[in-house]
């Protein structure tokens, strides 16, 4: 396996197999699961090859699948290693926290190691993340890191970071931060409760806008298509009501002509009754519907549904 600075890749490979292998050994009379120990020593190896292709992700799974089966230093060390190469440095930081507690006081690789914490505790900051109400699951870009209150400050890397905050049944909050070398940055997120004026599922019938503040009344689908259709209606309005008008004057001038037949004025008659009644018939929905979006728009506990049937179409507004 390959390290940062000081040994080959080659090298470094044999030599964190074999420590493994002499590890697990001894918590295997202890343990007395060769199985189990068979099984981290393969996860082992399989990230070593994997870390050696570049695979970096690929090697971490392997190599924290072989420390939940079997713990032992040298697997938290590789960890490290290939937290580094991934530039999780807060993580990577913590791995080799690890082996230093745990390995041996003559481990050979104790004082690289002790030299890689000493880079990389000037790679990471502190991140406080508080909620409200308290209680709330955190993730930190998609990693879980527990439930608020923390008790102290996590360690991340530098960088940009996404802070999620959930509680069941509750929407979930994000939060972008950047946190520098050595940074102490605080972070507090506020939860809103569900709506119960929300729909209990996707595929209710009904339209329910949901209330949060001004701007997202301003905003309602259902509000705007309501303006929209009031809008047409009314320019429908006023197009039959010029067609009715220009077919009354050619009604008006046909009847002064000579000779003209009955049918002649018989037709324009009716053509220029029907765009009267077109016009005025628009003209009344427009009011109707601009009226009902309005009342809507105004008042501040308006809730509106439409139902859709299969010959019929029905707007209510409640207030």
């Amino acid at each position: 396996m390959k390290v940062q600075w000081h040994v080959s890749p080659k090298g470094l490979s044999a030599l964190s197999v074999f420590m493994l292998t002499a590890a697990l050994a001894r918590r295997a009379n202890a343990a007395d699961s060769d199985a189990g120990v068979r099984e981290a020593a393969s996860h082992f190896q399989r990230g070593v090859g994997l870390y050696r292709e570049a695979d970096y992700r690929g090697a971490l799974v392997e190599f924290h699948r072989a420390s939940e089966l079997v713990p032992a230093p040298v697997t938290f060390y590789n960890i490290g290693e290939t937290e580094f190469q991934l530039r999780e440095y807060a993580e990577a930081l913590a791995a080799f926290e690890r082996y230093l507690a745990e390995s041996a006081p003559d481990e050979r690789h104790r004082a690289e190691v002790e030299a890689s914490a000493g880079v990389l505790r000037t790679r990471i900051g502190l991140l406080l993340v508080t909620t409200v109400p308290a209680a709330a699951d955190i993730t930190v870009d998609d990693r879980p890191v527990g439930k608020t209150p923390f008790e102290k400050p996590l360690r991340v890397s530098i960088g940009h970071h996404r802070v999620v905050a959930s509680l069941a049944g509750w929407p979930a909050v994000e939060r972008y931060v950047d946190v520098a070398a050595e940074d102490n940055v605080s972070v507090q997120v506020s939860l809103a409760a569900p709506d119960p004026a929300a729909p209990a599922s996707p595929g209710s019938a009904s339209l329910a806008p949901r209330h949060v503040d001004g701007s997202s009344r301003r905003l309602s689908p259902l509000r705007v298509a309501g303006w929209v259709t009031a809008g047409t209606f009314a320019a429908g309005g006023v197009a039959f009501a010029l067609l009715a008008r220009a077919r009354a004057s050619d009604l008006q001038d046909a009847r002064a002509q000579y000779p003209v037949t009955r049918e002649t004025l018989d037709h324009d008659g009716a053509v220029t009754t029907t765009y009267a009644v077109l016009a005025d018939s628009l003209f009344a929905a427009a009011v109707v519907i601009g009226t009902i979006t309005l009342f809507s728009t105004l008042s501040s506990s308006s809730s509106a549904r439409v139902t859709v049937g299969v010959s019929s179409l029905r707007f209510d507004t409640t207030f």
